[in-house]
């Protein structure tokens, strides 16, 4: 794991994005290698650019590991109405049940009023 690298992407999420970061850490989020990479990269596009976040969102939601699921469930509020109900309810199902619970959140924080 590069915890650096993590701290590196994280910051962006920290201030104005330059010109291709949001797609860059679009791409970040949904293939690189270190799970904490991605689960940095899907923060930075919630603070930063959260009208930009639900498709990054949707791939962590699916992450097969527990930080990405319970990283992407933490972050569906700062998203509301952009994470599909499905998606919030499918988390509710994870084995994990860190990620259970954080989607139990999600699920309320996205629910229709």
């Amino acid at each position: 794991m590069s915890v650096e690298r993590a701290a590196e992407i994280a910051a962006q999420g920290h201030g104005a994005l330059r010109p291709g970061a949001i797609a860059a850490l679009s791409e970040t989020a949904a293939t690189d290698p270190d799970r904490a990479v991605r689960a940095a990269a899907i923060g930075a596009l919630a603070r930063a650019a959260p009208a930009e976040a639900a498709p990054a969102w949707l791939v962590a939601a699916a992450d097969p590991f527990a930080v990405g699921g319970g990283r992407a469930a933490v972050l569906a509020p700062a998203l509301g109405a952009d994470v599909p109900e499905t998606a919030a309810l499918a988390l509710l199902a994870d084995t994990d049940a860190w990620v259970a619970e954080a989607g139990a959140v999600a699920r309320r924080a996205t629910a229709p009023t």
